[in-house]
């Protein structure tokens, strides 16, 4: 997904509740991360849903975003064409709370891999 389209999924497409994390503001009610994680990620589903029924959106694993990442350019930018890094989103089993909040935004290298990084399938529906 987009930025964008990844900010309204974890949002549960309700952007106006303005939920810190994906579906609470509470993050142990939905999120992995490094207070309770025991050092690992954790099977999807482990937490409560957000309002569109999406889990882990916060925590478990960064999310890659197709977005490429600068740090000074307006969000959501769709004109921004090539860079060195992607956007991730989310937190991680190993981040604190302030990196697994839904604002939050980091930038990794599109060839890199770890235990902390992964993505989400989206589909357009247009």
């Amino acid at each position: 997904p987009t930025e964008l389209e990844w900010d309204f999924a974890a949002a549960g497409g309700n952007m106006d509740k303005a939920y810190y994390f994906c579906g609470s503001n509470k993050i142990d009610e939905v999120a992995v991360y490094i207070k309770n994680s025991n050092k690992s990620t954790a099977n999807i589903g482990s937490k409560k849903e957000n309002e569109l029924s999406i889990n882990d959106m916060s925590g478990n694993v960064w999310e890659w975003c197709w977005d490429w990442y600068f740090t000074n350019h307006d969000l959501y930018d769709q004109n921004i064409k090539s860079g060195s890094y992607r956007i991730i989103k989310g937190g991680s089993w190993l981040d604190f709370e302030n990196n697994c909040r839904l604002l939050t935004r980091n930038g990794a290298y599109p060839s890199s891999s770890n235990s902390s990084t992964g993505f989400r399938i989206a589909k357009s529906i247009k």
